[in-house]
């Protein structure tokens, strides 16, 4: 029933063919909404929190825009090569996490997220500083561009599609039963045989993979990108999206990532005002409803839900 709803949900931009912003904003979700689904995989279900999501959205980018503009690949190679990327990248966040926690970790991705951004302001060589790489190709399978904003916003569509499913499987299955575990008592689920180790860093490969997926999403839709777009506000507002949404829900990213990208566009008419009231209304969400929206309506449906960390 969820899986269908979803799947009728992701159906619904199609009636804005031919209104191009309204695509634009619907293919926005679809990339926040994958990027969302990526950090629940570490606060929801490890119960870490992690300010450095955007470095691996930018290693997913740049690894894609490389593949195509520097080797000629198509989108499916180096959409491939991003997701490996930024799997690599969570991997090494990973390895940390198995020796730091709370607060340290918090610290260290926010430095891990800080030093990637110099890296890319740094290395012109490779990513042209502060000029950005430009010319990216757009979205291509078999061998055919995909150039309108209708089909950009279907290709989005199908990668959050199949994130969100693959990641419902496994936090299904024996992997996702670990997670509860280490969350829940690291010494009991070392005594039952889960390893900490494996479990940790495998999650955060995936993390980093469907980051990466997200951003080679976002580079050839774009089709430019730079380091000021990769900055600490993106990591902030994708863990935003999580807590607002409800941590530890599958649903609860995605409504996350459809109110935050939605809400700087219904507060546009306030400009004076506009940062007060955005501010306001995710303080009083998080406030009144601190399992999140999805959370809550778990919550009076008799369902625990998951406690947002503290840092």
């Amino acid at each position: 029933m969820r899986r269908a709803a979803l799947i009728l949900a992701s159906l619904v931009p199609l009636a804005f063919a031919g209104h191009d912003y309204a695509l634009f904003l619907c293919t926005m979700i679809a990339i926040h909404g994958l990027l969302a689904v990526s950090l629940d995989v570490v606060v929801g279900s490890l119960g870490l929190i992690s300010l450095g999501h955007a470095a691996l959205f930018a290693i997913g980018a740049y690894a894609s825009a490389g593949t195509t503009l520097g080797l000629g690949a198509p989108w499916l190679v180096a959409v491939t090569v991003a997701a490996a990327s930024g799997a690599v990248a969570g991997a090494l966040l990973g390895l940390l996490a198995l020796r730091i926690r709370g607060h340290y970790f918090v610290l260290v991705t926010l430095a891990f997220g800080e030093i990637v951004r110099l890296v890319l302001l740094n290395w012109k060589t490779v990513t042209r500083g502060t000029d950005g790489i430009i010319g990216i190709p757009p979205f291509s399978l078999a061998g055919v561009s995909i150039t309108g904003k209708l089909g950009a916003y279907v290709v989005s569509a199908a990668c959050l599609l199949a994130s969100v499913w693959l990641t419902r499987r496994l936090r299904q299955g024996a992997f996702g039963r670990a997670l509860v575990a280490l969350r829940t008592d690291m010494l009991a689920a070392r005594a039952v045989g889960v390893s900490p180790a494996i479990v940790i860093v495998s999650a955060l490969a995936w993390s980093g993979a469907l980051a990466g997926v997200a951003g080679s999403l976002y580079a050839h839709f774009y089709t430019f990108i730079s380091p000021e777009v990769f900055t600490i506000d993106v990591s902030v507002t994708i863990l935003l999206m999580v807590i607002v949404g409800g941590a530890g829900t599958m649903a609860g990213p995605l409504v996350g990532a459809i109110l935050l990208t939605l809400l700087p566009e219904w507060l546009r008419p306030f400009r004076q005002y506009y940062l007060m009231l955005y501010g306001a209304a995710v303080v009083v969400v998080m406030v009144f409803m601190p399992a999140g929206l999805v959370g809550m309506l778990g919550l009076r449906r008799g369902r625990t839900p998951v406690a947002v960390p503290a840092a």
